[in-house]
């Protein structure tokens, strides 16, 4: 029998780790293109407010959202058993910008797109890594361009648990 007892735990592994990244804090928190020079969140209120605000443990709908910003919508899904006691599965990124928010040009240098510098922060933290309680996930099936609504497009990252804790 599959075992999903982990699961709620894992999650919140992940999520942690997240909001333990300052780069990503400040992508997902400033809607400017100069976001990465912007000072660094303090505070457990200051990070813990992106839960639920631009950090989702579920799918949302965001087609009819006003404001623009950019979010995450995290999960584990493709549940497959493993023997009787483990359950393999993907954990998902769904990375969702604003049209207005993706150009980080803030001088003119090179250009610079938000949702590419969100998947690198993900990556730096997940991608060939060993994460405590799930395993080594790597990066399986590329990343496909995704939009949501006429305003809002981003990015659909999975990775693969290859190893298990």
């Amino acid at each position: 029998m599959a075992n999903f007892k982990e699961l709620n735990t894992n999650l919140n592994l992940v999520i942690q780790m997240m909001l333990e990244n300052k780069n990503l804090c400040k992508l997902l928190t400033y809607d400017t293109p100069d976001a990465l020079q912007k000072p660094d969140l303090i505070g457990y209120e200051d990070y813990n407010g992106l839960l639920y605000t631009r950090i989702f443990p579920y799918p949302k709908d965001i087609t009819n959202r006003t404001e623009a910003n950019s979010i995450i919508l995290v999960g584990l899904d493709n549940f497959n058993p493993i023997g009787n006691t483990f359950v393999s599965n993907l954990l998902r990124f769904r990375i969702l910008c604003h049209e207005s928010l993706w150009d980080m040009n803030d001088n003119g240098m090179g250009m610079k797109l938000r949702p590419y510098l969100i998947m690198q922060e993900i990556a730096n933290l997940y991608n060939n890594q060993r994460v405590v309680g799930i395993g080594k996930l790597l990066l399986a099936n590329g990343g496909e361009l995704i939009t949501n609504n006429g305003s809002y497009s981003g990015f659909h990252l999975s990775y693969k648990i290859t190893e298990f804790s």
